[in-house]
């Protein structure tokens, strides 16, 4: 039956009928409370049926059941009795209980409706078996007599009489099966019936003789797949009803839309199933800051090895926070953690209770969420007991080892990722930091590699780095030269050894923009700098101006280590004001040959240096032999980071210095010919490596286990970039790999950290032990790829793939998951991803694009997209999945005459294989249609909106998620072709819709609210479009949203409702930072910003700023007209507000004639009645009027009123300014108006206040012009 509680009414109704007597016990132990989607229905149901009804706590032994349970005294009792219970509280064990049901199941029928339904029997004390009813005729006895199922197939002797109960699923139809067998309805009855005089054993598999690994194992191979992604998810959480219902709707599904009861029921899964200990609450279920419930020992750890990925675990929390910053501050900073970590210096007791419960799920997470678990262990504890000391290196240990330092040096670049950043000035935001007192000790190192105790030699560069940052604050200084020449190190011990001169010292991994970005998002954080949560140039511009004007950061020095492109580094990026200075490292050496820039070119190491470094790294082997000091010096050209390798072989090496010499002259012969001895692999490198690698293959000596290990390890690694790379992709990949060596590795801590314990000693990788990460020079990936065979590299690249897919947070939407994003990023780019055939792999990617569209690095999405594109022949869904997002991102830079040309192309592909009427050429035909109406092609546009929404409805409904998006398309051409009435009724329904389907502060649900307001705004609704537009900007913000590209268009309708009631300070205030939150999402010139200047302009000119805004309006005439197709509406609607300014600055013929083209073309396009057409008739007025041509600036205004008045509503603040000019117009014709200017004077008080500008302006009898607010850009 659909309606389960209509099941409940007519099955109840049906037994009560037939059996007056009947009474329904509910069982009110307080872990019934998780089965409230059953319960509640059910209980409301029994009510109003007037059912006889008690409620008995069955979860304490000792409570009051003997006076509540039914049939105490031997009497009173009619039957049926009905109970409802999971059987988990402690009364169901006692005897004396069991011995009352004997008793009543001897007098009348009992049935007990099992709420966990019959997967979860095995957790209770039930012992049940297969029986049948005997049959009896109509009328005998109701209570029942059982035989077993197998009696008669068997011909076994008949069965014993025993007191006997059956066990009910929790659904109206096994309600019903046993009112029919109660009246002897036809048939023989089975079902599942529980022998109150058998006790079960506990089976061999039963939870409590389970491990945590067999038991979260049989949990996983027979729960639903939303108790899965619930449990996984609870695990890392407290654990209580509240939380359960907030994580339960932030699951992702196949099919977004999950019943109440089936929601319900996936929680009573967790919540009441073998995964937890099975004891009362130990706080209310319904309280989000108590852990009431806990899990088995061990479980929480097998859950989060085996499917927690750290953006799903960063999403929960993030989740938790939003919903629950209201009920403590712990939440609160969970939900600007990725931001901010709190100092906590005391915690109140609800605090105490959940920071207790959220410690140990802290714990299993990196970076700031672990800080922060610390913490909160040294408020609660004074130390920190939550910690293993196996999680990850010891950094004590690793500085007691002198030669466990890294004396690697640069990463070359990755061509494939280079991105240009650019910064556009915009206001300061100094006011948003977070002041921190400066420090008077050493500064602070953020990022900076560990000190490396080798280095040897540079002094006078040194020295020179020093003097010139020393003595000129506000400069830069540039250490170029080739790789493996030791830039990267000098620039490191240049941090080091002068840290005292500096408060604050940030080092910046500068290979690719998206690295860039990541160390400026931790920077904003450590600064405390706010609203930095938005695309790369958004948070690199706020951070800039935090240093450059606040004085309590002090001095600050800024290292761009592998910049691979001088270029790229325009002024806007770097900051040079203030007491900072900066420190660049690059293979460029442009800046210093041209004159643009101050630096060094670093020379090779002299022959005293390089022989110093290989005594440093090797005493015992060629501190006393000079000689061969210097042949492996000569032979590796001086190179710092080959003689660091090969220092670092011998030290460790039985091999002759002699025989060494021999391998390391044959290596490079066999390297001329394979090898080109360019810039990026030099020979002496290369030959190095190849030396390290070939040990490692033969394996010999003491460590030659661990050595196959890193062998196999150092493979993998060769097929990811040469980027950082966290421990954290490794440590959840157990069974992702068939390799016998690399099985041992993956998902092992302990294992994986003794093989980078083996790697870093011997240089085979740069560690950085703050961030707990690692990475591979290029040089060694190049050499350890050509060592494999096709096939070996093929498996190898695959499963490094794999790796990278399993850490997707899924969540491109979701601010939180940013930081992981572009750690990603790097690796998908720089190991050429898209190649991957793998499902899970291609999601990544079509996920890491949804990014960097939401981000706003429109350029790097589309270089990801066109990879995959290319690549993805073989899977046509797959290839069609990214083209959309492709497609999106070619509407947003204004490339819609080529996303048109590929929706074209694509629909065809489509309908070719799926069909034309299928769901992907609908979302082809949906491309084509958004093109088509960003070209101006509205007619055709509507049609083909309409087709699509109408096919998605009749397919799929109305709550679809794609149906959904369809009737948004819909709404906006509408509001394109000055249907605002229509346009608005569609937002109405639509944000209802995606606000049930989606929740109140998603994404989608916001952006049909933001329609909403652009739709009130341009019906004159401006106080409800004023209250939705503010109150979306406080649900972005409540979502970390503030700043990204969804809450570009809130300022500038802001902007238009407050110039349009009169308040231009605060308009200008709002066009103005949408006019710098425009210019750091989208590039110069876009049709996108030259929609936030038309507005601008305006607002610049109404506020007195007319020579500012006359170059705004020269900039954007003169580059709308080859952007847009001649019947396109925006460069004229653009026209209307150009002559506002004209008219300001007293050229009235140019805004005449401007007025009277823009009219001709706007009425083609809309007709005079619509409101887009309105505003010009009005501005023509005064166009006329300013031209001293009052009569005809009169009937101008006559007739601009009289269509007003037609169409528009009374209130309409266009209809107010039309009367107003009309009344000037006729004054200075000499005709007396004052009766009605008085009379419009008070409508205006009744209407804005009496001190608003359109009243306090009429003494002046001031002309009111009307400006555009574009929607068809």
């Amino acid at each position: 039956m659909d309606d389960p509680v209509q099941g409940y009414v007519e099955a109840l109704t049906d037994l009560r009928q037939a059996h007056p007597g009947l009474v329904v016990v509910f069982d009110s132990a307080a872990l019934m409370e998780i089965h409230h989607h059953i319960i509640g229905p059910l209980f409301d149901v029994v009510r109003g049926l007037d059912i006889p009804v008690t409620r008995v706590d069955m979860g304490v032994a000792e409570g009051r059941w003997e006076e509540r349970f039914p049939g105490g005294d031997g009497t009173g009792l009619e039957g049926p009795l009905l109970i409802v219970s999971d059987v988990r509280g402690r009364v169901w064990s006692t005897p004396a209980f069991r011995d009352r049901l004997r008793l009543l199941a001897d007098r009348v029928p009992i049935a007990l409706l099992y709420v966990f339904g019959h997967s979860h029997r095995n957790l209770s004390v039930m012992a049940t078996e297969p029986m049948r009813v005997v049959e009896r005729e109509p009328g005998e006895a109701s209570v029942l007599s059982w035989e077993p199922v197998r009696t008669a197939e068997a011909e076994e002797p008949p069965f014993a009489e025993v007191a006997r109960i059956p066990i009910l699923e929790p659904s109206p139809h096994q309600l019903t099966e046993w009112a029919r067998a109660l009246t002897g309805g036809p048939g023989a009855w089975r079902a599942d019936v529980w022998s109150l005089d058998v006790t079960p054993p506990p089976p061999e598999n039963h939870p409590e003789s389970l491990t945590p690994g067999e038991r979260v194992e049989r949990f996983l191979s027979t729960s639903t797949y939303g108790a899965r992604e619930l449990a996984v998810r609870l695990a890392q959480a407290p654990v209580n009803l509240a939380v359960a219902e907030v994580v339960q709707r932030t699951i992702p599904r196949p099919t977004p839309e999950v019943s109440a009861l089936a929601a319900g029921a996936e929680i009573a899964e967790v919540l009441g199933g073998s995964l937890m200990t099975g004891e009362a609450p130990a706080a209310p279920l319904s309280d989000p800051r108590r852990s009431a419930l806990e899990f088995r020992p061990g479980v929480r750890r097998e859950l989060l090895e085996r499917l927690g990925g750290i953006g799903t675990m960063r999403s929960v929390f993030h989740t938790l926070g939003i919903e629950f910053k209201d009920v403590s501050r712990v939440y609160q900073w969970l939900s600007r953690i990725e931001t901010s970590l709190p100092e906590i210096h005391e915690l109140d007791d609800a605090e105490t209770d959940l920071a207790h419960a959220i410690i140990p799920a802290l714990t299993e997470m990196p970076g700031e969420y672990r800080r922060l678990a610390v913490r909160l262990s040294e408020v609660l504890e004074g130390e920190n007991p939550y910690f293993p000391q196996t999680w990850a290196f010891d950094p004590s240990v690793a500085q007691e080892e002198a030669d466990f330092a890294v004396t690697t040096h640069d990463i070359p670049e990755v061509p494939e990722t280079e991105q240009t950043v650019s910064v556009r000035p915009v206001t300061t935001v100094s006011e948003n930091v977070r002041r921190r007192p400066s420090r008077r000790g050493l500064a602070y190192l953020g990022g900076v590699p560990q000190q490396n105790l080798n280095f040897t030699g540079r002094e006078e560069i040194l020295r020179d780095i020093h003097e010139t940052l020393s003595d000129h604050p506000g400069t830069s200084f540039l250490v170029a030269g080739s790789t493996g020449i030791g830039k990267t190190q000098i620039a490191m011990e240049y941090a080091h050894r002068f840290r005292q001169d500096y408060d604050l010292v940030w080092w910046i991994q500068a290979n690719t923009s998206a690295e860039i970005h990541q160390a400026y998002l931790r920077l904003a954080q450590r600064l405390g700098v706010e609203g930095a949560a938005g695309g790369p140039e958004l948070t690199i511009q706020a951070v800039n101006d935090a240093l450059d004007n606040e004085p309590r950061i002090g001095n600050w020095l800024l290292i761009f280590d592998d910049v691979p492109d001088l270029d790229t580094l325009t002024p806007a990026l770097l900051p040079l004001g203030g007491s900072g200075r900066v420190l660049l490292t690059s293979r460029d050496q442009g800046w210093i040959h041209s004159g643009r820039g101050g630096g060094r070119i670093i020379p090779q190491l002299s022959m005293g240096e390089s022989v110093a470094l290989l005594h440093k790294i090797c005493p015992h082997r060629l501190e006393k032999d000079r000689a061969t000091a210097e042949l492996i010096a000569e032979r590796l050209q001086h190179l710092p980071l080959a003689l660091a390798q090969m220092g670092a072989y011998l030290r460790d090496s039985l091999m002759g210095t002699d025989e060494f010499l021999s391998q390391l002259r044959d290596k490079f012969d066999q390297l001329v010919d394979h090898v080109e001895a360019d810039d990026q692999y030099p020979l002496p490198l290369a030959a190095a490596w190849s030396i390290q690698l070939e040990d490692l293959q033969r394996a010999t000596g003491p460590q030659r286990e661990t050595k196959r290990l890193v062998l196999e390890f150092i493979k993998l690694c060769s097929f990811f970039a040469p980027r950082p790379l966290s421990r954290a992709i490794f440590h959840r990949a157990r069974g992702l790999s068939h390799n016998p060596e690399l099985s041992r590795v993956l998902g092992d801590d302990m294992m994986l950290s003794k093989v980078l314990r083996y790697a870093h000693r011997h240089s085979l990788a740069d560690f950085d032990l703050q961030d707990n990460t690692f990475q591979l020079h290029a040089t060694f990936q190049s050499v350890v790829q050509h060592s494999m065979n096709v096939e070996e590299r093929s498996l190898q690249r695959a499963l490094a793939h794999r790796l990278l897919a399993q850490s997707d947070p899924v969540g491109p939407k979701q601010a939180q998951n940013r930081a992981e994003y572009l750690l990603l990023l790097s690796h998908v780019m720089g190991s050429g991803a898209w190649r991957s055939k793998d499902a899970q792999v291609r999601g990544l990617l079509i996920n890491l694009a949804e990014f960097l569209t939401e981000m706003g690095d429109y350029r790097t999405a589309l270089t990801l997209t066109r990879h995959a594109y290319d690549e993805w022949s073989d899977n046509p869904t797959h290839r069609f999945r990214v083209w959309m997002v492709r497609a999106r991102c070619l509407r947003l830079i204004g490339d819609n005459e080529t996303c048109l040309i590929e929706a074209d192309r694509m629909y065809e592909e489509q309908a070719a294989l799926e069909g034309r009427d299928s769901e992907e050429a609908m979302d082809a035909r949906t491309a084509r249609g958004i093109a088509l109406s960003n070209l101006g092609d509205f007619e055709e546009a509507e049609s083909i909106y309409t087709e699509v929404y109408q096919y998605r409805r009749e397919h799929f409904g109305e709550e679809d998620e794609g149906t959904l998006q369809a009737a948004h398309n819909l709404a906006t051409i509408m509001q394109r072709r000055s249907r605002f009435g229509e346009a608005l009724e569609i937002d109405r329904v639509n944000a209802e819709r995606r606000k049930y389907a989606q929740g109140a502060n998603h994404i989608d649900t916001l952006r049909s609210r933001m329609s909403m307001g652009l739709t009130l705004l341009a019906l004159g609704r401006l106080a409800e479009a004023r209250e939705t537009l503010e109150d979306c900007a406080d649900r972005l913000e409540a979502i970390d949203a503030a700043e990204g590209p969804h809450a570009l268009t809130i300022p500038l309708m802001l902007a238009v409702i407050h110039r349009r009631e009169g308040e231009h300070e605060k308009s200008l205030e709002y066009s103005t930072k949408a006019m710098a939150d425009f210019s750091r999402f989208h590039v110069r010139g876009s049709s996108t910003l030259l929609l936030c200047r038309s507005i601008h302009m305006v607002s610049l000119a109404f506020n007195g700023h007319v020579s500012e805004a006359e170059k705004e309006a020269d900039k954007v005439i003169s580059r709308v007209e080859p952007l847009y197709r001649d019947y396109h509406p925006f460069p004229w609607v653009t026209r209307v507000n150009a002559a506002i300014v004209l008219r300001a600055a007293g050229k009235f013929s140019q805004a005449l004639e401007m007025d009277r083209q823009a009219l001709a073309s706007l009425r083609d396009s809309y007709g005079d009645a619509r409101v887009t057409t309105l505003p010009v008739l009005i501005n023509l007025g005064n166009d006329l009027f300013g031209l001293g041509r009052v009569q005809e600036a009169r009937e101008q205004d006559r007739e601009a009123e009289e269509r007003c008045r037609s169409n528009l509503d009374p209130d309409h603040v266009f209809l107010m300014m039309a009367r107003r000019n009309h009344l000037i117009s006729r004054q200075a014709l000499g005709e007396d108006v004052e009766g009605e200017w008085n009379l419009f004077r008070q409508e205006c008080v009744d209407a804005y206040g009496a001190e608003h500008s359109h009243v306090t302006t009429m003494d002046e009898f001031r002309r009111l012009d009307c400006d555009l607010m574009p929607v068809a850009n």
